[in-house]
């Protein structure tokens, strides 16, 4: 894959290949289905595989929009003249999608929430341990952890937008609300899953990238969806993929639920987002 968010090894004589792209597709088509239960009017980003903010695979994007989009950018100063050479001359599918297309289908992703105007956005993830190089083999480590708006660095200030939404969250409670639902979101994983919460020394980013705020397991950190969606907006990293039991659970096509054919552990990580949304409204699940 493009993205690189995939593993693949052996483990106990068993291949296991997981791409977290299906993995939180189908939790978030469960947790929709969950909270339409309830009465909630829920939107996607994307409801398909391989499907980006545009409603078109990257290829497809590729192939019809993205010289027009590059100009686009160069127009408004998005990107320099050298930056627009190199997409449009030099670099590979991987470099454009690395380099450019992720950066746009994230505006684009926080583009549509802000124009459905949510009480609560979901930004759902499965993690991997960034000590375990090159996730060829499992790992014994197993955290969740919940990033929330703020902790911009000091070179991520040099653009008017990145200012504007740096004020925006100055001026609003989006900070705190969001901070609030976290609490509820990482106390549900860890009751639910049955995994801790990483502290700080857990991930370098964590130290190097995120201040951790008053709940263990929930840090600041200035993501592209945590700066630009407007509103309270958790970003969940559930379970360690390459960890050696999930790997294993996540592995297996062993329930269906909704018509989705999936790992009942996938399951349990939809529910546990459920119930993080339900306690967070004050509602027992």
């Amino acid at each position: 894959m493009l993205e690189k968010k995939s593993i693949q090894f052996s483990y106990n004589n068993q291949p296991i290949a997981l791409a977290e792209g299906v993995l939180t597709l189908h939790t978030a088509l469960i947790l929709k289905h969950l909270l339409e239960e309830q009465g909630a009017e829920v939107m996607l980003t994307r409801d398909k595989p391989n499907q980006t903010a545009f409603g078109i695979t990257f290829k497809e994007w590729l192939n019809t929009a993205f010289k027009r989009s590059v100009d686009s950018s160069f127009s408004i100063n998005d990107i320099t003249e050298a930056e627009k050479d190199f997409l449009l001359t030099k670099a590979t599918q991987r470099e454009i999608f690395r380099t450019y297309f992720n950066n746009i289908d994230m505006r684009q992703r926080a583009k549509k929430i802000n124009e459905f105007a949510p009480d609560l956005t979901l930004v759902i993830h499965y993690n991997v341990d960034e000590k375990n190089t090159g996730w060829q083999k499992p790992s014994t480590r197993n955290y969740n952890m919940v990033f929330t708006p703020g902790s911009f660095l000091k070179n991520e200030l040099e653009k008017p937008s990145d200012r504007l939404a740096f004020f925006r969250l100055l001026l609003s409670d989006d900070i705190e609300t969001s901070l609030t639902a976290g609490e509820y979101m990482i106390n549900s994983f860890i009751e639910n899953l049955r995994v801790p919460a990483a502290s700080p020394q857990d991930a370098d980013y964590l130290t190097k990238h995120c201040i951790p705020l008053r709940t263990q397991g929930i840090y600041a950190r200035n993501l592209t969806l945590t700066r630009l969606i407007k509103g309270s907006v958790v970003y969940g990293e559930t379970l360690y993929q390459d960890n050696e039991k999930e790997c294993l659970l996540l592995s297996k096509t062993d329930t269906e639920v909704y018509g989705i054919k999936t790992s009942a552990r996938v399951k349990q990580v939809a529910e546990a987002y459920f119930e993080g949304v339900m306690k967070y409204y004050g509602v027992a699940p």
